[in-house]
């Protein structure tokens, strides 16, 4: 087919189904809209997040123990110690502070007479700089 006859195909076409037409630019349309604002909004949280990691800082980190892989026998697990916060301090160069954290949670009784289970976060009074949430 010459591109004279696609033209007059595609307006004949047009002239007798005006409606499916119109139904078909317009779904290109909002589906190409939607495309573009999912990669924007995508595009934006990225920089976000990223952004929000870049605030932190590259000479803070965090190290957490997770209890380890489970254990197959009968031995106690072995979580971190002060020993152990000790011993990174003077291995590791440049640690200006450190503090040990732990979370527990238990359930509390609040204002409706019902029990919800509440996370606390314990640290040392003299370098705690964490937040609550």
């Amino acid at each position: 087919m010459a591109f004279g006859e696609i033209l007059a195909f595609s307006y004949d076409t047009f002239c007798s189904n005006k409606v499916r037409f119109i139904l078909t630019a317009l779904g290109m349309v909002i589906g190409t809209a939607s495309l573009i604002l999912v990669v924007t909004i995508g595009m934006t949280g990225r920089q976000f997040v990223l952004n929000q990691i870049q605030a932190i800082g590259t000479n803070e980190i965090w190290a957490e123990y997770l209890g380890g892989a489970p254990h197959i026998s009968n031995s106690n697990p072995d979580p971190l110690t002060i020993d152990d916060l000790h011993a990174v301090q003077e291995v590791v160069p440049g640690i200006v502070a450190s503090s040990p954290v732990t979370q527990l949670s238990d359930r509390v009784p609040v204002a409706t007479a019902k029990r919800r289970m509440s996370p606390f976060l314990g640290s040392i009074p003299s370098t705690c700089w964490c937040a609550i949430w």
